[in-house]
């Protein structure tokens, strides 16, 4: 029987899409026909809890850099590395596979040195892999164009989403009709574009929810203290899964103006419960939003009002059968479909000599 080890070093932190990525894919492999082959998590002691009844190496690849990882350990047919942050891969594996989610340091604040020392460690990952897969098509092409990756079977395998079974829960945070937002606090998610947006609209509030201690997160905060804004614009930090259910219910739009997204699940969250969005036109937005979402083409003022300003009949004359084949388009990303293609993919490499 082949085996197949899978780096879950990620679920130490579940609530990030790359933690979520590695619980929903090993959670999906236990209702797959995986005769052929067994997987195996590895994980950081912190995240084992959330793994599934798998088998489980409880160990964090970190610790085991250098001559050490050749012994330590075992015999693969084929390692998973499951995000571009890896450092180390084993030696003892015959076949490599690795999951891209983006390079979103090349568009953050580092500097040229840095992003080319983090750029190099990913090539360095390329060069050990037989395989990449990306999550989606605008994450291969940018990809191509900043790593050699000739000679690598190249696949693009969507992320999946699970609408939640969690009950709706209100959070007690704003009255009256209010946008939502829901995602962490980096520089490329632009949520300051959206201040004259509430500035424009004073019957409105805006809840950015997500961890807000960030360098980013305290310039954000600084600008609506500035404006004068921090009656209309709430920021609860992370909230539970009861709460982001009743925000993404009762809010009149979601807005999502990210500079940079390898994905974007909150956009299929938001067109599942039937709400308008209001998104960017940039990176992989368009291709996981399609015809359901409303585009910002720029970040001036008056672009970003003007959009919403005509994205507003959708809020004010609910088209209920748009709606709905949002609703039926967001569900088809499904989990137990891009792990079937991940089964799929470990079978042809493991196939290979």
């Amino acid at each position: 029987m082949h085996r197949v080890i899978f780096d879950g070093s990620h679920l130490r932190y579940l609530q990030t899409g790359i933690g979520q990525f590695c619980h929903q894919l090993l959670t999906c492999y236990q209702t797959l026909p995986l005769a052929d082959f067994e997987v195996e998590a590895l994980v950081h002691p912190r995240g084992a809890a959330d793994v599934p009844a798998t088998k489980l190496l409880n160990t964090w690849v970190r610790r085991y850099g250098g001559p050490a990882r050749h012994f330590l350990f075992p015999a693969s047919d084929l390692w998973h590395v499951t995000a571009e942050h890896r450092f180390h891969t084993p030696v003892r594996t015959r076949h490599v596979l690795l999951t891209l989610h983006g390079l979103h340091f090349l568009n953050e604040a580092f500097s040229d040195a840095q992003k080319r020392k983090k750029l190099e460690a990913v090539q360095r990952l390329v060069d050990r892999s037989d395989a990449v897969a990306t999550i989606s098509h605008h994450t291969l092409h940018f990809a191509q164009q900043h790593l050699n990756l000739s000679g690598k079977r190249q696949q693009v395998i969507h992320i999946g989403f699970n609408p939640t079974s969690a009950e709706p829960v209100n959070p007690g945070l704003v009255r009256g009709p209010f946008l939502f937002f829901v995602g962490s606090f980096f520089e490329r998610k632009n949520v300051h574009v959206l201040l004259p947006l509430v500035r424009q609209y004073p019957q409105l509030s805006l809840v950015l929810a997500g961890n807000h201690n960030t360098a980013y997160g305290e310039r954000v905060k600084s600008m609506i203290q500035e404006q004068r804004l921090d009656q209309q614009i709430i920021l609860p930090g992370e909230i539970s899964e009861n709460a982001k259910v009743w925000l993404y219910q009762h809010c009149e739009a979601f807005v999502f103006p990210s500079l940079d997204e390898g994905f974007g699940i909150p956009i299929l969250e938001a067109l599942w419960y039937g709400k308008p969005v209001f998104t960017s036109n940039r990176a992989s937005l368009p291709e996981v939003a399609g015809p359901f979402a409303h585009y910002w083409h720029s970040f001036e003022d008056d672009h970003i009002i003007s959009v919403f300003e005509k994205g507003r009949q959708e809020i004010e004359e609910p088209d209920y059968g748009r709606r709905q084949k949002a609703k039926q388009y967001a569900a088809q990303f499904t989990w137990s479909n891009t792990a079937q293609h991940y089964v799929n993919l470990y079978r042809q490499l493991m196939a290979q000599s």
